[in-house]
């Protein structure tokens, strides 16, 4: 009796030992797992701040630009309008510049009528598709004025995008931005 009482206390041991075994890696992997959350989650947050940043560096080369126009024009800047940031607006007389600035440096590629297009390997959002839902809501609260779109790229962006003579959009850099509106502003046929 005594020997098979000691033989099941050793299997009790062996099952204790091999359950606290288990319950540590078991514990291990969940502290592992939490760490990789908390890790994709940090990066997620750095990517997103740093494109925030990015963005805004853009931003501020085309408010820039548009500073030397004379004061015929009225310059607007960070827009919001029925819940939508617009990054720049300028206007003369019944003719409404709609600008969304993109600092992206890189190929954009894809289809003028994709939602996302590639950049370099990253999906963005499509950024036609973006300012023509601004230029929308601008018709809308201002419906006797002309508007114009305009992708105002800020960085080294190549184009590799089909069909864009389908957008309305004038896409331009940062360069060429100045000379377009005074071009087209003085000529109102565009």
């Amino acid at each position: 009796m005594l020997i098979k009482l000691s033989k099941l206390y050793l299997k009790f041991k062996i099952i204790v030992f091999v359950y606290n075994i288990l319950e540590v890696n078991y514990m291990y992997y969940i502290i592992i797992a939490i760490l990789c959350v908390l890790l994709l989650k940090y990066d997620y947050i750095c990517t997103r701040h740093q494109n925030k940043r990015v963005g805004k560096a853009g931003e501020n080369k085309v408010k820039q630009q548009l500073a030397k126009l004379s004061t015929d024009y009225q310059v607007i800047n960070d827009y919001h309008l029925c819940g939508r940031q617009i990054d720049h607006i300028v206007c003369k007389g019944n003719l409404i510049y709609v600008i969304e600035t993109k600092n992206w440096h890189g190929i954009l590629r894809g289809d003028i009528a994709d939602k996302y297009l590639n950049l370099s390997g990253k999906s963005v959002y499509n950024p036609f598709f973006q300012n023509d839902k601004h230029c929308q809501v601008v018709k809308l609260r201002y419906p006797c004025c002309m508007v114009v779109s305009v992708i105002c790229f800020a960085g080294h962006c190549k184009l590799n995008v089909s069909n864009l003579c389908k957008s309305d959009a004038i896409i331009l850099s940062v360069n060429n931005l100045l000379p377009y509106i005074f071009r087209t502003s003085c000529d109102s046929s565009l």
